[in-house]
This record gives C-alpha cells, structure tokens and sequence, in this order.
C-alpha cells in the first residue's frame, strides 16, 4: 500500500463475502507492544501507522476495515482508542476496529458477534448479525472477559 511518499504493508489481509452483499475487505495490524501508541519522534508508532491508513484510505477511497488486533488485553488499547478518535479525518467513518487477538480466537463466532470496538468505543462486528437484537449485542460486552476483567476502556 502506498500514500503520496510512503510505503507500507499491513501484517494480513482478508476478505468476506456473504450471501447477496458487497465482499468486505480487512487489513490486520497485530500488536505485541513492541512500538509505542504515540511518538513524537520519527519512528514507528502505532499512531504513524493510523496516518497512514487515515491517508490512504481517504486518497484512494478505500473501502475496507483495519482491525488493530492486541494480544493481550492491557490499558494500551484505551490509549490507541484515544489516539484513533483524536487522529480520524472524518468521525463519520469507522475503518479502525480493535479487539484483543485471544478474544477473537476463542470466541466461538467472531464474525458475527460484536467484538470489536470502533473509535467511538462502540461494539461492532465484522459480518451481519441479523439473528442477535440490539439488546444482546449490548450485553456481549458485558460477557467479554478482556474487557470486564481489567481496566482497559477506563
């Protein structure tokens, strides 16, 4: 993927088709902790890594998700929500999610099941989901475990 003067490569791509839609397209960006959310410096940062999306995506009108994937559920995915909501171009448009990787692993549907938490710290999955009401989608995130288990949206 290319913005004006840089170069950059997502560490996965996919996408999903469903029945009498338009296909999805994801890039993943997986999280260790190795760089920091926010750099003043010029250097990988998670935050560089939004500018470039927010770029890109905004020039080519892409339409696709990034799924910013943290393999452990820490205070560090607040701060990158924080940071993606200060940093979107346009509030209106959600091509950041987050979720922590173990979540998704384990979850028994991922796809469907709202798990992902978009910049305004809203649940929301990556596939329809006509089967659940409102209601429900609301209370998985009560049953999530990374997110009651620690203090990651406080």
């Amino acid at each position: 993927m290319r913005t004006s003067d840089q170069e950059f490569i997502p560490d996965a791509a996919f996408g999903l088709k469903e029945r009498g839609r338009t296909p999805r397209h994801f890039l993943v960006e997986l999280d260790c902790g190795t760089e920091p959310v926010y750099s003043t410096k010029e250097r990988d940062s998670l935050a560089k890594k939004l500018k470039l999306y927010y770029a890109h995506e905004t020039a080519c009108e892409g339409d696709y998700r990034v799924l910013f994937l943290f393999t452990t559920a820490t205070p560090r995915l607040a701060h990158f929500l924080r940071i993606t909501k200060e940093l979107v171009p346009d509030p209106r448009r959600h091509i950041v999610l987050a979720a922590v990787l173990p979540s998704v692993l384990e979850h028994a549907d991922p796809l469907r099941w709202p798990i992902f938490l978009d910049h305004d710290r809203r649940l929301v999955s990556l596939l329809s989901c006509p089967q659940f009401d409102a209601v429900l989608r609301q209370e998985s995130l009560l049953a999530e475990s990374w997110f009651t288990a620690t203090s990651v949206l406080n």
